[in-house]
């Protein structure tokens, strides 16, 4: 039967098989094989992020330390707080023959989602004696982060004796 059949015809027969073979190879091996290409890329760029998660993540923990640090984060969940720093204050002075000369009310600042409030605290005593207590409210008994401290040299009137007073601002945040 092939060989009743002319040239052109023998040619178009030859035409279409071979599209057919084309269209077969490119459907059994060539598609397959570009979906492994694109599957491999894919998972190569998870990779490089899995690479790159831990960096990232040291970063993230490196910024947070520093906010951490510099902000002071000491949230405080009590309504109470002013009366646990006098509490403190006023057990650590007793004990290491400080005077506490002033405790005005808390000031409280909002910055959108969080709180801001200050605690001025002055305190008369010896320079070493006041260090000590600066220390204690911040990494002791951790009750905010002190923001500021002023250290001054005030003639008392009574006794005509020079006093050392410290006014220490102490600051927390709450949400």
């Amino acid at each position: 039967m092939i060989q009743n059949l002319t040239y052109r015809k023998k040619n178009y027969l030859l035409l279409v098989g071979f599209i057919l073979l084309i269209a077969t190879v490119y459907k059994l091996s060539i598609s397959r094989t570009l979906d492994e290409v694109t599957m491999y890329e894919t998972y190569m760029r998870q990779i490089e992020v899995g690479n790159t998660a831990h960096s990232q993540i040291w970063e993230y923990k490196k910024k947070l330390t520093f906010y951490e640090n510099n902000l002071g984060l000491f949230e405080t969940d009590s309504l109470h707080n002013h009366e646990q720093i006098l509490v403190a204050v006023s057990e650590y002075c007793q004990k290491n023959n400080l005077t506490i000369e002033d405790f005005p009310a808390e000031l409280k600042e909002s910055y959108g989602d969080f709180s801001l409030s200050t605690h001025k605290i002055e305190v008369r005593g010896d320079f070493k004696g006041l260090l000590y207590l600066i220390y204690h409210l911040e990494k002791v008994e951790q009750l905010g982060r002190i923001a500021s401290v002023q250290l001054e040299k005030k003639l008392d009137k009574k006794t005509k004796r020079i006093i050392l007073t410290a006014a220490i601002y102490l600051q927390n945040t709450s949400l």
